[in-house]
């Protein structure tokens, strides 16, 4: 049993007039059932406090500065002359840490409405259409949170952080929504997702058919998806083709103009291409004139031109490139409207209304001739259908356009010895030349080394000093331009 300790004054005040007494058990409630202190690097889903009331941070976070109007039951504002005022709560944050754990809790159950953020699971009583959500936890609950917002960016449902269990913790969610377009928010404050470091985490969205919205786990430091109620109709498959970029070897289009790099995330969902690319897909199609092609793209750098078209040859045209985004203007420009925020933005291109025919390839574009060559173009979600054939689309709202995990063997790292009492060697495949970044962390979430070296495509081997870290178990991260790996040494002195 998990037990807390504080001794109280004689008497206490009703609330909701502070008294110490009052606010020290309802506190101490509060770790019980999981809750750091408001001035723990813990919140906000970036390990930041909430809040500097005694004059320091738990952790290495940055002070927040104090709450105007009081602080909460979790925070020290009681010895500072902000003050707590009751009338605070627990605040939304540690609420939900409290809410989530009680709900997780086998031997407790609800007894009427849990006063947070979220409304309770509606039932047959919902009047629009219900959505249920489902997160199973790596083993630090504490690092994870999420909301869903409206298409006005308001919070409609949050949840999390969430206790440090062991790995497979469950979170379950129902909402009830009315049409319109929404966003849901995952985050992870250290940036390595609910998987596959520390348990194999996922979550997933659905509606009452079992519809995917929305889903994944190893997605870093934050992930959104954009989605509209109702959801979209079935397309029809024998006359909507939906681009799956592991079906075709990507190749290079434009001759010389093509310099640059392509690769695939999300499980080959993403096509990323930079550094002045060309690149094509071996695909033929017939552009009729009701020819249609739907696609997401999303850039994070501009360059000259980005874009995409059909063509029957290995040469640039400006009369089949539709530009998206790009300083030059260059090709078919009606649809050259990207707002350039690094979010996803949809397009729906009626081709067949700007040229038609026989066509062998479909090219991407994110030309940068000038120097430094490094502006990008992202593509998803490619449909291409005559008409009305791909069904009726729903229009996404602009999602965040996070850096995905790269669609390739991710890097290992080996530590060792391990446990170790001074130096650990690491291990490592670099999938390019560069710098890596190493950091290590206690689990507390402290960082308690820092280093930064040249390394090799390939095979890698360095070798760390940890003489001075006391005793303990740390969290090692090295940093591989896109790429992360993360594993856990530990010290032993004795």
């Amino acid at each position: 049993p998990r037990h807390s300790f504080s001794s109280i004054n004689t008497t206490y005040a009703p609330v909701p007039t502070y008294s110490f007494s009052v606010m020290v058990m309802a506190h101490e409630l509060g770790h019980l059932f999981g809750s750091r202190h408001t001035h723990a690097c813990a919140w906000n889903g970036n390990g930041t406090a909430l809040d500097a009331c005694p004059g320091y941070t738990e952790g290495d976070c940055p002070l927040p500065g104090n709450p105007v109007g009081g602080g909460t039951i979790m925070s020290y504002c009681h010895i500072s002359s902000t003050g707590i005022n009751f009338s605070n709560g627990f605040g939304p944050q540690p609420g939900n840490v409290i809410r989530n754990a009680a709900n997780a809790a086998s031997c407790l159950q609800l007894c009427g409405d849990d006063g947070g953020n979220n409304p309770p699971p509606t039932g047959d009583s919902c009047a629009g259409q219900e959505l249920a959500l489902s997160i199973v936890l790596d083993a630090y609950g504490s690092e994870t949170s999420w909301e869903l917002r409206d298409s006005n960016n308001t919070i409609l449902y949050s949840g999390g952080p969430y206790p440090n269990t062991t790995n497979g913790a469950l979170v379950e969610q129902k909402f009830c929504l009315p049409d319109g377009c929404y966003t849901f928010y995952i985050s992870d404050s250290f940036g390595d997702g609910i998987c596959c470091n520390f348990g194999n985490g996922a979550y997933s969205l659905v509606d009452t058919s079992g519809a995917m919205i929305a889903s994944g786990g190893n997605f870093g430091f934050s992930e959104s998806t954009g989605f509209c109620l109702p959801l979209a109709d079935e397309p029809n498959p024998d006359s909507c083709l939906s681009v799956n970029f592991n079906d075709y070897e990507i190749l290079s289009f434009g001759g010389g103009q093509d310099i640059g790099f392509a690769a695939l995330y999300e499980d080959g969902q993403v096509l990323k291409i930079g550094g002045n690319a060309w690149k094509a897909l071996a695909l033929n199609y017939e552009v009729k004139p009701g020819t249609v092609i739907e696609l997401e793209f999303g850039s994070t750098i501009q360059g000259e031109i980005h874009g995409i078209g059909f063509d029957d040859n290995n040469s640039i045209s400006a009369n089949r490139t539709f530009q998206l985004y790009g300083l030059q203007n260059w090709g078919i420009d009606d649809h050259n409207d990207y707002p350039g925020n690094a979010t996803w933005r949809r397009y729906v291109i009626p081709v067949g209304e700007f040229y038609t025919g026989s066509f062998n390839r479909l090219f991407f574009v994110a030309d940068h001739d000038r120097y430094p060559r490094n502006g990008n173009s992202y593509f998803r979600n490619i449909r291409i259908y005559d008409g009305d054939s791909c069904g009726r689309a729903a229009q996404l709202p602009g999602s965040a356009l996070a850096l995905p995990e790269e669609n390739s063997q991710p890097p290992t790292l080996e530590i060792f010895p391990n446990p170790t009492r001074d130096w650990i060697t690491l291990n490592f495949l670099s999938p390019q030349a560069g710098q890596a970044y190493i950091q290590a962390f206690s689990l507390t979430g402290q960082l308690v080394l820092e280093q930064e070296l040249g390394v090799l495509p390939g095979a890698n081997r360095e070798s760390l000093d940890v003489s001075a870290l006391p005793s303990g178990t740390y969290v090692l991260k090295v940093l591989l331009g896109e790429a992360q790996i993360i594993e856990k040494f530990t010290v032993v002195k004795n």
